[in-house]
């Protein structure tokens, strides 16, 4: 008796909260079509004041001006077409009463192709109507038929940058069927079953998608009608709809382009902002500064929306970047590989093909954070998409809609970063070269002297190569981040030639040089590790040092390798090494990172030491 009393309880609970579920589920509804009737009356005020000064009523507008304000109006326009389908969808919700009358099939599709036709022009997509005139006809709304057909005719036009839309139609029964195929880039298979849920966008491959609200809304006034819709599809193939609606039992007035219903003027409105949004950046090529402005940094910015790219670049006008923008994940990796200077990258989560995270983990595989900064744009700023921008290598994140000052900002803060990172290894290089010159001047110096005194002619010839190596080590004006290897192998050498020297038979050179030398290297990459393996290898035997210097090429890369024959060391014992050897290789390592290239040091203990550098052939021969 309890356990029977405990279970009619239990349902009980359960219906009361499935009812005040379904209340609030109503509520949530009714305060979005509140909010969206809110909504439109001050955006269409503002609407008409910008358009009233597109039209000249303040005056006469630079083409510049005219053609941002045109785009803010587009935008704005975007934005009330929004809000109408959620009105739309709000009244489906409430039981939208249809109003039916007979239609003729091909007359409403015959409208609407010609009415969309002048739109593909530019794309080379045939519009093409074989529905059957007099032939199929359908009991329906005929406004929210229209509705229907322009919605899918436009997803067509949309995703098919070239091609062919047929329109067609057949009787099953009671009801006929309508097939709307184009021949556009598909839609992957585990996105079909979602392509009718309320906001999806399928596979998001272009830059004009908009909230997702289009084939939601279709369905719904496909099923208010009695009918069921579908699609079938292959990415590189094309797209095919098809829905049914209810048979007419009789035949109604034909339809003529001259009394086109209000929705349908309406979605040609919408159809002709969204093909029009971009005309403005196409008319106004868009430049941050004069050529003659020295630029401080350089930005990739990534974005698949070309107005999210124009008010990126206008909000940064201001400041002294040169920004380059692509459109996915793939563009920004070759922009990333074929220029390595670049100081920041904006990388935005949502992009086709490729997402942000995965762009931004790739560029981690050769970039660490403070050599290339990642500045993460979301448009949700949920905990879970912060930690997953970090998580990724991202240095920091903004949200959308993106403000100005705060976009600034943060810009500023992480080009300061890298530009201290930077600092910092220049100061380290000073200082490396402050330490390693005056014993080297001494004992050069010392050495010329001593040979002066039995050969002249040896003396001049070490003094010219004491000259090279002043000339090329010391140049402190020189703001070169890269120099040919071959610059760097005449300091190499004439360092060499001078030690032989002080050395002789203690030091033997062995050189191993193939191939072409044009590629570019770090200014003091290869000398130090020379200079190293000479000092802690060759130094610490009484006779028989060999040094061996190899240069040549391998699947791509430019090897550079320094051998000796001294003491060595054990691999547990690399880190102090690498203390005690100062900031000299930890400065070279650093250096060679900043251009993707690698440094490894090999050693085994009473055997010797090989330090190996490794660049990318097409990276060393970028200036």
């Amino acid at each position: 008796m309890l356990s029977k009393r405990g279970y009619f309880t239990a349902l009980q609970k359960a219906e009361q909260l499935t009812e005040r579920l379904l209340i609030l589920d109503k509520t949530k509804d009714q305060f979005l079509a509140n909010t969206s009737h809110e909504l439109r009356t001050p955006l269409h005020a503002t609407l008409s004041i910008l358009q009233a000064v597109v039209d000249g009523g303040a005056g006469e507008l630079t083409d510049r001006q005219k053609a941002e304000l045109e785009l803010a109006v587009g935008i704005g326009r975007r934005l009330t077409y929004l809000l109408d389908d959620l009105l739309d969808i709000s009244h489906l919700q409430a039981g939208m009463e249809l109003r039916l009358s007979s239609l003729d099939v091909h007359d409403v599709t015959a409208v609407a192709l010609d009415v969309m036709r002048y739109l593909t022009d530019e794309k080379s997509v045939r519009l093409v109507n074989r529905v059957p005139k007099q032939l199929h006809w359908i009991e329906a709304d005929e406004q929210r038929f229209q509705q229907i057909i322009f919605n899918l005719l436009y997803n067509a036009i949309k995703f098919t940058p070239a091609g062919t839309i047929t329109v067609e139609a057949e009787q099953i029964g009671k009801m006929v069927k309508i097939r709307i195929t184009d021949t556009g880039i598909g839609i992957a298979e585990d996105r079909q079953e979602k392509i009718f849920d309320r906001f999806e966008q399928g596979d998001r491959r272009t830059s004009q998608e908009g909230a997702g609200l289009g084939l939601y809304i279709c369905k719904m006034l496909v099923e208010r009608h009695g009918g069921e819709i579908s699609v079938t599809s292959a990415v590189g193939q094309g797209t095919s709809f098809s829905f049914t609606m209810p048979a007419a039992s009789s035949s109604g007035d034909p339809i003529h382009p001259s009394n086109i219903e209000p929705a349908m003027m309406r979605s040609v409105a919408r159809l002709t902002a969204a093909a029009s949004e971009d005309l403005p950046l196409a008319l106004l090529p868009f430049t941050q500064a004069s050529a003659k402005e020295k630029k401080e940094a350089t930005i990739l910015l990534v974005d698949d929306e070309p107005t999210n790219q124009y008010v990126m670049m206008r909000l940064l006008a201001t400041e002294p970047y040169q920004i380059v923008a692509v459109s996915d994940g793939h563009e920004a990796l070759e922009a990333l590989e074929k220029q390595r200077h670049w100081d920041l990258v904006i990388l935005d989560v949502m992009l086709p093909k490729m997402s942000g995270y995965e762009v931004c983990q790739r560029l981690r595989e050769k970039y660490s954070a403070s050599e290339l900064p990642v500045l993460m744009v979301t448009a949700r700023g949920q905990k879970e998409d912060l930690l997953a921008g970090f998580a990724a290598g991202a240095n920091d994140y903004i949200t959308k809609p993106v403000e100005a000052l705060e976009l600034r900002a943060r810009v500023k803060t992480l080009l300061q970063m890298k530009r201290s990172v930077s600092d910092s290894i220049e100061a380290e290089m000073a200082f490396f070269r402050s330490q390693i010159k005056p014993h080297f001047l001494f004992n050069a110096l010392t050495a010329i002297l001593t040979v002066s005194q039995d050969d002249m002619k040896k003396a001049q010839d070490l003094l010219l190569d004491f000259s090279t190596y002043l000339r090329h080590s010391f140049d402190f004006e020189q703001h070169e981040k890269l120099i040919p290897i071959q610059r760097e192998l005449e300091l190499v050498e004439a360092y060499l030639r001078i030690e032989q020297i002080r050395f002789g038979e203690r030091l033997d050179m062995i050189y191993k040089v193939e191939g072409d030398l044009s590629g570019r290297i770090p200014p003091m990459t290869i000398q130090p590790i020379v200079e190293n393996a000479i000092r802690h290898g060759v130094m610490t035997r009484l006779s028989g040092g060999k040094v061996k210097l190899a240069v040549y090429a391998e699947n791509n890369e430019t090897v550079i390798q320094v051998e000796d024959n001294g003491p060595g060391f054990s691999a547990g014992a690399k880190t102090q090494q690498m203390k005690r050897k100062g900031v000299g290789l930890r400065n070279i390592e650093r250096r060679l990172q900043n251009m993707g290239g690698k440094l490894e040091i090999v050693s085994k203990p009473n055997v010797g030491t090989r330090v190996e550098i490794r660049i990318s052939q097409s990276q060393s021969e970028l200036e």
